[in-house]
Formats: structure tokens, sequence, C-alpha cells
């Protein structure tokens, strides 16, 4: 899954929803002083991903960009994060997608100071950009594949690149919406076990 449903699957607790949000951002131990609920956030993130990357609806969603491909499973997380703003209210949240994400960057920036610069720059540039947000257009996922391509490597980039999945997104949008549907309740099943 990608940072909506991380964020949205996380506890009701800005620390942990930032913890969840940054899991791939923080390589290695985490800094000295971190909040517990932060902690406890990046461990979710990592469950969450195990959880997905193995689960047969997710693999059966990225079957249906093409044969090979290194990137397909990132296509997907994107992807799904669309489908989870677009079934929103599906889900079982009291507010729209759109009060929810302005009310986790407004906790959000209200607590940025207490973390590393580096991680504050990372979840503020989010913020300015309304990243989380523009999942809620068929483009946002177009705009998500262009911001993986510009963190890979030129060696990946020789290989393929995220956007190159774009069209087959658009071609299979039915059919990965429908997976998506299907996925999601037991990872959300899954998160509330935990």
């Amino acid at each position: 899954m990608n940072w909506v449903a991380h964020v949205f699957l996380s506890k009701p607790c800005v620390h942990f929803q930032l913890g969840n949000l940054i899991a791939d951002f923080v390589k290695g131990r985490p800094w000295l002083g971190i909040h517990p609920s932060t902690e406890a956030g990046l461990r979710m993130h990592r469950t969450i991903d195990a959880f997905t990357d193995s689960h047969p609806i997710a693999q059966r969603s990225q079957q249906r960009l093409r044969d090979k491909g290194y990137l397909r499973a990132v296509v997907i997380d994107l992807s799904y994060d669309h489908m989870l703003i677009k079934n929103w209210s599906r889900y079982g949240s009291n507010s729209s997608a759109r009060v929810f994400l302005d009310n986790f960057y407004n906790e959000a920036e209200q607590v940025l100071d207490d973390y590393p610069a580096e991680i504050n720059q990372f979840v503020s540039s989010i913020i300015a950009a309304d990243t989380l947000g523009r999942y809620a257009e068929v483009k946002g996922i177009q705009r998500g594949m262009r911001k993986v391509d510009f963190r890979l490597s030129e060696r990946v980039l020789r290989r393929e690149r995220a956007t190159d999945y774009f069209d087959d997104v658009v071609r299979e949008y039915d059919n990965i919406e429908a997976d998506f549907l299907e996925f999601f309740p037991s990872l959300q099943r899954h998160v509330a076990q935990q």
C-alpha cells in the first residue's frame, strides 16, 4: 500500500500516522528520542507492506499490468491509494477523504518540529504539494509514478519506468478497482488484529 492507505490505517494518533507514513524514508534504526507511537507506526507500515506484498489479490492486480516488471508492485500501491480515496465512504471513516487528510496535515504541522530536519522537510513537502489528496484523481497515480521515476537509479530507469505502466493502469482500471475492493477489507482486518 502507499501513503494514503498507511495514514488511513493508522491508529488515530498523529505520531503513529507519521511513523506509518515515513517508514520507507527511515532507513536502519530510528533516531534517538523517537516518539514511541512513531516507532509503532514504523512497525505497522512494515506489517501492512508484508501483508500486501504476499496477498494473492494484490499479486493478481500486479499481473494485470504486464508479464514482467520490477515496478509492478509500486504501481499497484499507487493505484490502490487512488481506489481508497475513490471508495472512501465504504471503509468506516466518519469524514470525507479531504477532511481526513486536512486534519492529518494540520496535526502533523503541529508536531513536525519534534522530528529530525530531513523528516520534517519530507513531510512538509508532502503537505505543501497535497501529495496524498492528489490521489483523488486518476492523474494523481501518474504524478505518483513520476515521483517514483525521479527517485530511481539510472540502472533501473534503463530497464523500466513507473510511468511506463500508466496506460496499463488505465486499461485495467475497472479490474484493479475490483481487486482493491476485494482486498482492502482483509487488510483492514489484518491491521485491526495487530
